[in-house]
């Protein structure tokens, strides 16, 4: 049980992660392209 019970904790975790990452997978692109735009204006500015 000692050995078990992290494991089941650990997937569980991962599983809310992945749907997490699901359901916040379109704004994460949003605010990656939002990212590398203010990037590239830095860029562009220096």
């Amino acid at each position: 049980m000692i050995g078990s019970a992290p494991l089941l904790y650990w997937v569980f975790i991962l599983f809310d992660f992945l749907a997490t990452l699901g359901l916040l997978s379109n704004r994460v692109q949003r605010v990656n392209l939002h990212s590398i735009k203010i990037r590239q204006c830095r860029l562009t500015q220096n």
